[in-house]
């Protein structure tokens, strides 16, 4: 791992009087070095910039090889000194204008000192690492007390400050347990409270990189467990830094076996030719280049027949398999930050697979052409627009944004008109185009649900058409969502009733937290126990689909409209309660109309009493509750316990319980079952 500083802020309670000597309120530019200094490199430049929630500060040093940091009151800033390097001899400042960080300033400190200052606009927390001759600054705020998270180009980090994790003569011996769940996306790290007491508390953090991270603290099995829910498979390390006094889980992306193939595997065709060795794999070479009007990734490998190319989601990627190829390094990284491209990425898929991949900012258009030898791939801004795309779990659909093409819920209007050609697996829409300013363009997928899509306008009509050129027969669900100002479409193939499929509605989401109380919020309660639930029903063989796995925005008819046309036998709804912060308990309900909701809902509360210990509320009729009366299916929605309640809050932070409630939800849908 690389080499990481952190320091917190709030812990400082001396700076020594030899520090506080030198490092005045001001930084004060001094002569250049003088002649006899032993200066050896260079400050060259500062860069500043807002990644989500953090502020990253970028110091570029020729012949970096040490660093001293440390944090001064009154006002609140950080000083980087860089010894046996030299600055401009006059003071530079840029104004930053980020969440932290005002300004940063920097010059010539003493004759062989380099001085950056980052004033801040209040007190947080910081952390510096080096990285390929650079200093890179990260100021950012604690998911709890003792506990940050941070991103950056590869990956993340969990600083567990003041925490040792390791133990025994040498320091080497693990103080903690690991598992990995099934699918890869969840990893859990356990540890006695003996080692440092962390708070319980659920983060949402939904960058491009992970969803949210569970911190559950339990005194009376007196250890801390920390699940990290990601968007895609990583690789962990848990290290400790001596100089920092603190362990850190580190998880870092790759572009081999961590990204989806983004096609449905098929057997090969088999031929009658005797079977041969297969060829020494040829090395790849990778180079970027900026070409006029985009960017440009050039491939030189000595055959590249057969390769692969599609587009990733949730973060935006185009990843580029060439079979027979190797790559010499682990990992090759070359970071462009262009409007199109941040980073490019190449690694060892599997033994006879190099992979590339492109990581975009958004889904910038891209094109395919052999020449020269070479694959090149050429990048460019795209002529379509306000439109994204998302396939990272159970829901694929696009959003396009400020686009109105249905209005209401229960009588649903339709501004478009759509139809399928003769082979149902091409699907065209089509709408006035002051419905949607969505431009026009080809955006290539190349996944296992869609080829590409096609955005066009007729001039004469005045009309807009998107053209959904799929891979299978899907149904496209298609509805307006005023909350967030867009149109949501949603690809799906439909299950027979054979197929038992079991839709999970994790209750609120994106904008809508739900019930809220002593920072706790709902929405992230209900997706935890949704995801465990998922995770039961798949073991026992179940179909499930999630309406969503993540911090995201649902409708209520959205939710609804989806279940119906994935013709679902069953669909329950996840939710937590909240009334005058006194009552306490689980209740289920159901819309009276329906005669087999009530059996399921009974079904669910019986197994949740039973299970949880909790007040037993009973049933509850509720007519208009949409995910109720809009569904086709039998329906109901549990209401686990409550969040405003002290007693409940207590209970529903325990990961125990919210495992028995995902448990006991299990038994009843599987009960619910045999019946159909």
């Amino acid at each position: 791992m690389k080499k990481l500083a952190i320091s917190i802020l709030a812990s400082i309670t001396l700076i020594s009087s030899t520090i506080n000597t030198v490092a005045h309120a001001k930084l004060v530019a001094v002569l250049p070095p003088a002649l006899g200094a032993t200066v050896s490199g260079e400050l060259k430049n500062v860069e500043c910039s807002t990644n989500g929630s953090q502020d990253v500060i970028k110091i570029n040093v020729s012949k970096l090889k040490d660093y001293n940091v440390f944090y001064l009151p009154n006002p609140d800033r950080v000083v980087i000194d860089i010894p046996k390097a030299k600055a401009p001899a006059t003071q530079n400042k840029i104004d930053v204008g980020g969440r932290y960080a005002s300004s940063v300033r920097y010059a010539q400190f003493n004759e062989d000192t380099a001085r950056v200052v980052v004033d801040l606009k209040e007190m947080t927390q910081y952390f510096v690492r080096k990285e390929s001759g650079m200093l890179v600054l990260y100021l950012t705020k604690p998911i709890v007390d003792n506990v940050i998270y941070y991103n950056d180009d590869d990956g993340g980090n969990l600083v567990l400050d003041g925490i040792k994790l390791f133990g025994g003569d040498n320091g080497s011996e693990k103080l903690f347990t690991e598992t990995f769940d099934s699918n890869g996306k969840k990893y859990t790290i356990a540890f006695p409270n003996t080692l440092g007491e962390v708070k319980s508390k659920i983060v949402s953090i939904n960058d491009g990189y992970i969803n949210m991270i569970r911190i559950y603290n339990s005194k009376s099995a007196g250890k801390t467990t920390m699940t990290i829910y990601a968007k895609e498979n990583f690789t962990y390390e848990v290290i400790h830094d001596d100089k920092l006094g603190s362990s850190v889980v580190s998880f870092r992306k790759e572009p081999s076996p961590d990204e989806g193939d983004g096609k449905q595997e098929t057997e090969e065709p088999k031929d009658d030719k005797p079977e041969t060795e297969n060829p020494e794999p040829k090395k790849l070479d990778v180079k970027y280049s900026a070409i006029s009007n985009g960017d440009r990734v050039a491939l030189t490998v000595g055959s590249y027949e057969g390769y692969n190319v599609f587009r990733l989601t949730d973060p935006d990627r185009i990843v580029i398999d060439i079979p027979n190829a190797s790559v010499p390094e682990k990992q090759g990284t070359i970071k462009v930050d262009s409007g199109r491209i941040s980073t490019v990425r190449y690694a060892q898929h599997n033994s006879s697979t190099a992979r590339v991949v492109i990581d975009t900012k958004g889904l910038p258009h891209y094109s395919i052409a052999e020449k020269d030898g070479q694959l090149i791939i050429d990048v460019q801004s795209p002529t379509y627009k306000n439109l994204v795309y998302h396939n990272s779990g159970d829901r694929v659909y696009f959003s396009l944004k400020g686009a109105k093409l249905t209005e209401g819920g229960a009588d649903l209007k339709k501004f478009y008109t759509g139809k399928y050609d003769s082979s149902g697996q091409k699907y065209t829409i089509t709408f006035r185009s002051n419905l949607a300013n969505i431009g026009t363009g080809t955006l290539e997928i190349n996944d296992s649900y869609l080829k590409s899509i096609e955005i066009s306008t007729d001039e004469k009509s005045k009309n807009t058409s998107i053209t959904f050129n799929a891979k299978d027969k899907f149904v496209y669900e298609i509805i307006t969502r005023a909350d967030v100002n867009d149109t949501a479409i949603t690809v799906l193939k439909p299950y027979s009733a054979k197929d038992k499929l079991v839709v999970i509605d994790a209750g609120h989401g994106g904008s809508e937290s739900g019930a809220t109380s002593a920072g706790v919020k709902e929405k992230d309660l209900n997706l935890d126990i949704a995801m465990r639930l998922n995770s039961l029903l798949k073991s026992k063989g179940v179909n499930t689909y999630m309406l969503r796995e993540d911090d995201s925005y649902v409708g209520l008819y959205e939710r609804a409209y989806i279940a119906n046309s994935l013709n679902a036998t069953l669909f329950l709804s996840i939710h937590n309660n909240a009334f005058n912060n006194k009552e306490t308990g689980t209740e289920t309900l159901y819309h009276p109309n329906s005669a087999k909701s009530k059996k399921f809902a009974q079904i669910i509360q019986n197994e949740l009493i039973s299970t949880l210990k909790t007040k037993d509320r009973k049933l509850k009729e509720r007519p208009g509750l949409v995910v109720l009366k809009a569904t086709k299916m039998p329906a109901a929605l549990a209401e686990i316990a409550f969040v405003d309640s002290a007693e409940d809050r207590k209970k529903l932070l325990d990961e125990n319980f919210r495992q028995k409630a995902a448990e006991a939800l299990c038994r009843a849908i599987i009960k619910a079952l045999e019946d159909y």
